[in-house]
């Protein structure tokens, strides 16, 4: 058995696999991309637009509340005291922000939030309104986004950043989970698998096996772990030190950073940044199995590198055009390219995830990994060569 590792390891190692591996290890390292080309310093880019607003604010504010004193408006006298109360809360948000305490910075921004929607000044609800009819996906994500602020202020969670630009390690997990389960991640692991099988055919390398059923067998098992072993020892190696090194260049944060899940912004229900993570690392690798199982199955029936790359690629790519239209809300559920996304189907990114995506996504691509699996052996048993 170790002979016939290493032998497929060997056959695994060409030019092309290696130039990928490599793609596929620096992409992890994306997220230092925000670390060198945005300000360290977010605070310092806040003070001038809150100063700004007060000063817009304070602009003739005492002539207009004595004016609505004479004539005994007390609704705009009511709308002026409240931008009196709003320039006193970025003050002191400003002052907050002079001495790096976000927590408190953002505990003073539910509180201007409040008064500010109370003014309608601010047409956030309008706002929010307008692009839950026209995009309902970044609806979503915008209401997540403020839900976590607001569940981080209640819950008395530390803010130790910026959380509309988060860099430390826990804070910035999200995305960079994100980004490793992102289509161009899934691109790159299908062009890593999708000619370990389909090479041997096409170079008459397939005949230098012997072919017993039984070791007709073993080729599609060798293949196989060699394959997800690579992909397992990529990602354990990439992200643990992508996430050390980042820590020590912009802090770790703290692993309660919460994460918004569903899509149903009546009730969303968070979890950790530990927890999240602890969740996506079995599904990414249930998605790299299917990928890699997926590929041996085109590779055994079609015996063509471009073919079998080229029908996934299609396909998927095809897929991620029309998941959100309207007639495809019902049958999306059961295509298995909607379960791809580690990130999205533990945050129900998109609106037709059912509420236990995570657990019905990992039984749905374990169990057709295993049919695939099934029939793919079937086929190399009646190979005839």
């Amino acid at each position: 058995m170790k002979q016939r590792l290493i032998f497929e390891w060997k056959t695994f190692l060409t030019v092309k696999n290696i130039i990928l591996i490599v793609l596929l290890s620096a992409t992890f390292f994306l997220s230092f991309v925000s670390l060198f080309f945005s300000n360290f310093n977010n605070n310092e880019s806040l003070i001038p637009v809150l100063e700004e607003d007060i000063r817009v604010n304070s602009k003739g504010l005492e002539e207009q509340k004595e004016e609505a004193r004479n004539a005994k408006d007390e609704v705009w006298l009511k709308s002026l005291e409240n931008t009196e109360k709003i320039n006193e809360i970025s003050s002191q948000q400003i002052t907050a922000l002079r001495r790096e305490d976000w927590s408190e910075f953002y505990t003073l921004e539910q509180k201007r939030a409040k008064l500010l929607f109370a003014e309608g000044g601010a047409n956030t609800g309008d706002g929010l309104e307008y692009l839950k009819q026209k995009d309902p996906k970044r609806y979503l994500a915008s209401k997540k986004d403020l839900e976590q602020r607001k569940y981080m202020v209640d819950k008395k969670i530390p803010i130790t950043e910026d959380l509309a630009m988060p860099k430390s390690s826990w804070g910035a997990l999200s995305i960079d989970l994100a980004t490793f389960s992102s289509f161009i991640l899934i691109m790159l692991f299908a062009i890593l698998f999708c000619d370990f099988l389909t090479n041997n055919f096409e170079k008459s390398t397939i005949y230098l096996y012997s072919f017993t059923v039984k070791k007709k067998r073993s080729i599609l098992s060798f293949k196989l772990i060699v394959q997800f072993l690579v992909a397992v020892v990529v990602s354990s190696v990439a992200f643990p030190l992508m996430f050390f090194i980042k820590g020590m260049i912009a802090g770790f944060g703290v692993s309660q950073v919460p994460v918004a899940i569903g899509n149903n912004v009546d009730n969303l229900s968070f979890i950790s940044a530990l927890q999240l993570l602890l969740m996506y690392i079995p599904y990414y690798f249930i998605v790299l199995l299917f990928l890699i199982i997926l590929f041996l199955f085109l590779g055994s029936y079609l015996q063509k590198t471009l073919l079998s790359l080229g029908i996934f690629l299609l396909s998927y790519y095809g897929f991620t055009l029309i998941k959100d239209m309207d007639f495809m809300k019902m049958i999306s559920p059961f295509v298995p390219y909607s379960y791809l996304d580690t990130f999205g189907v533990i945050t129900q990114t998109d609106l037709y995830f059912p509420k236990h995506s995570f657990v019905i996504g990992m039984i749905y691509l374990l169990l057709l990994s295993g049919i695939l699996y099934a029939l793919t052996a079937r086929r190399m048993n009646k190979l005839e060569i």
